[in-house]
């Protein structure tokens, strides 16, 4: 099972440093900016507690979450578009990168799922009505 996600998170990184204005397309969207938060989130729990480099994987991942949540509301709020259940990998889903950072760095893991229980605060009242 870890192998099989690291040859994932392999070819994602293969697919950004190739394919650079297709993932760049694939971003501008919020459709198609979903998959990405769930590439991270594989990456923090399969990369967790492997040592050196995984902390360093952790720490990338959970970065790149935290700015990939940034964009999707950004874009969300520059699209006018109500959440939806494909939100979750880019915005609440931060929780997870939140704790397996925690595990490497306490301090930067309460911001982040400080950050995510804001999310969840802020999309649970727009979602319900």
């Amino acid at each position: 099972c870890s192998f099989v996600a690291g040859c994932m998170t392999m070819l994602f990184f293969a697919k950004i440093i190739l394919a650079r204005r297709v993932v760049i397309d694939e971003l501008s969207s919020p459709t198609t900016a979903a998959p990405a938060g769930l590439m991270c989130m594989t990456m923090v729990c399969v990369f967790a507690g492997r040592g050196i480099v995984g902390q360093a994987l952790v720490t990338l991942a959970a970065s790149m979450h935290l700015m990939l949540a940034m964009w999707y509301i950004y874009m969300a709020l520059a699209y006018r578009i109500l959440p939806d259940p494909s939100w979750f990998p880019n915005t609440i889903g931060i929780g997870l990168s939140a704790v397996k950072t925690w595990l490497y760095y306490p301090m930067p893991g309460h911001f982040l799922m400080a950050i995510s229980l804001t999310l969840i605060f802020f999309f649970l009242p727009i979602s319900i009505i």
